[in-house]
């Protein structure tokens, strides 16, 4: 019968020790920018630039590449979690991500979240105010508040989701310039890319082809 599961679901048990490995604690969690500092050609002066303050990726699904290979916790297909700490007036540099929607929420302080190829739309999110940003949608954040403050960060995408940073080329071209294009190809091993190409005016027309 099709819809026995409707009617007769087998439930299982775990150990506590199974469990654990659904379990993300924040204060065992590394952020991401000290994960490549030690894994890979990334520097950390670099990441503390580009980044956020500090940003612990928590759930991401197993095997993915970037800056969520590290996550604890294991997720489905197509979904990533992590949280930003930012110092006030911090954040990271105006980005677009490929192929995921970016939900952010806002957990303490405020946050100006800020968008388009010159960062020149912007709205504010108080605690527990939330926002999604469609795919190649240039964005960036910024802590507004004179404290620390916390924003969780949702992706979501598809089965094959491969969630690449991109930023603007000229950026690429300056971290080339004083880091090395070994640095650069470490970033992009990681899914950081340097390929931010303009709007074209007919995707501005047309929001669904964001999503293309």
């Amino acid at each position: 019968m099709d819809n026995d599961w409707e009617t007769s679901v087998k439930t299982i048990d775990i150990s506590p020790d199974e469990m654990e490995k659904h379990i993300a604690r924040f204060d065992e969690l590394e952020t991401y920018q000290s994960a490549m500092d030690r894994e890979s050609a990334i520097p950390a002066k670099l990441m503390a630039e580009l980044a956020a303050g500090e940003v612990f990726s928590i759930m991401a699904p197993e095997g993915m590449p970037g800056r969520h290979a590290d996550a604890p916790v294991k997720s489905l297909p197509g979904m990533t979690v992590g949280i930003a700490v930012c110092p006030p007036g911090d954040g990271p540099v105006l980005h677009a991500h490929s192929d995921s929607h970016e939900t952010f929420l806002c957990l303490k302080g405020e946050f100006d979240i800020i968008w388009g190829d010159e960062g020149q739309h912007k709205t504010t999110l108080r605690p527990y105010d939330l926002i999604s940003v469609p795919p190649r949608v240039m964005r960036t954040f910024r802590n507004v508040s004179d404290e620390d403050a916390h924003l969780l960060a949702f992706h979501q995408g598809n089965e094959d989701m491969k969630d690449a940073t991109i930023m603007d080329p000229a950026l690429g071209e300056r971290v080339a310039s004083e880091f090395g294009q070994d640095v650069v190809d470490a970033m992009a091993a990681r899914n950081m890319l340097f390929t931010a190409g303009r709007s074209d005016p007919a995707d501005a027309a047309d929001p669904s082809a964001q999503e293309r």
